[in-house]
This record gives structure tokens, sequence and C-alpha cells, in this order.
């Protein structure tokens, strides 16, 4: 944790500093069920990110397939960058590290904070890092997810879309809203930073 906090001092400091926290996140075919809420005496649901039709979820009788999506997100300036694909391992890290350093053109330093997932240890992966002399991976101490504020992202995307949802059988419509939710960070989000805790 003292090490994350130099870098995140750094990056504070310098303009050419970039801190992200990095993380998995899945997804499934058949809807999260969990509360919802709406204003005391009313049968409407609440605004959220993507209107719902109604309140109840539907659960589709077909196979419960799921997505994988790694991800990044900037302590600075909120910035999510991520690779969506039906399987995430030693390849598509390797294909996401190309794009992690692709997307901070201007920055000579970014300090990639990941947790303990066998996969990121991967020799592969370690080794792939290495042909981006820029990146330096932080180790998150292990069992504490609390740690990574990327955490907070999957909650929020729990909430807004994938929690009740009536999409299960309408997959590739599914995978295009969680896309397109995570795209609305592609420029940064200080209300987003804000709100995982980076303030």
């Amino acid at each position: 944790m003292e090490r994350i906090e130099e870098a995140l001092k750094d990056s504070q400091e310098n303009p050419t500093v970039e801190v992200v926290f990095g993380d998995e996140f899945t997804f499934y075919k058949q809807p999260e069920v969990n509360y919802v809420f709406a204003p005391q005496g009313t049968k409407q649901p609440v605004e959220r990110a993507v209107a719902l039709p109604r309140l109840y979820a539907y659960r589709s009788c077909q196979n419960n397939t799921k997505r994988r999506i790694a991800a990044t997100m900037s302590a600075k300036t909120g910035r999510v960058d991520f690779l969506s694909r039906s399987k995430v391992g030693v390849v598509q890290l390797k294909q996401f590290i190309t794009q992690l350093d692709a997307a901070y053109p201007e920055t000579q330093r970014i300090y990639l904070v990941w947790d303990n997932w066998p996969v990121h240890k991967h020799p592969e992966v370690l080794e792939h890092i290495t042909c981006y002399p820029r990146i330096e991976v932080i180790w998150l101490p292990t069992y504490a997810p609390w740690t990574n504020p990327i955490e907070k992202l999957w909650l929020k995307l729990r909430a807004d879309l994938l929690w009740m949802h009536r999409l299960s059988q309408q997959w590739n419509e599914l995978i295009q809203r969680v896309d397109g939710y995570l795209m609305q960070f592609a420029n940064g989000s200080m209300e987003l930073r804000n709100s995982v805790g980076l303030s």
C-alpha cells in the first residue's frame, strides 16, 4: 500500500505519470437478482442508466453464457480502458497490455496496480510486460479487493445495468450495453473518480 501511495503522489506531481487500477469482471446472460428501489407509493422503477420497462428480471431457459472484461481505471482522470471477450486468459491479457500502452502515448510511466490473480503473474504475461518498459506493475495486498477502487466501478455497473435486467434472450444487446456503459468513461470522468474514492 505504501508503494501505491508513492505512485499516486508521483502521478499527482508529474503530468507524464499515470496510475491505473486494473481488474477483471464477469457478467452473465441471466440477470443478477437483487433489491431494486422506487419512491414510496409508486410502481414505476427509479431512473437508471438503462431504463427498464418493469421492476422484475427475465430469466431465460437457455445456458447462462458469460462474458469477461479486463479493464483499467485511471486514478488521475477516471478514464476506463477495457477489453471484452468470451474469455480472459494469458492471450487476452497480453493484448490488453498492448492496448494499455497505446492508450497513453504521451505518458512516460504507467503504474499498473493489479491483484494477485495467478494469470497476472503467468510467465508469458510478465515477459510481455517487459516489452513495454513504461509499464510498471504494483501488486495489491493478497486477499484485499477493497484496496482496489475499480471494484466499485463493477458494483456501479451491476447496480445500474445488470441487476434485474430483462435481456437474457438478447445476449448481443446486453454485451453492447455493457460495452457502451464502460465507453462513457473513455475520456475520463471526475464523477466516476470521486464515486470510487479517488478524489
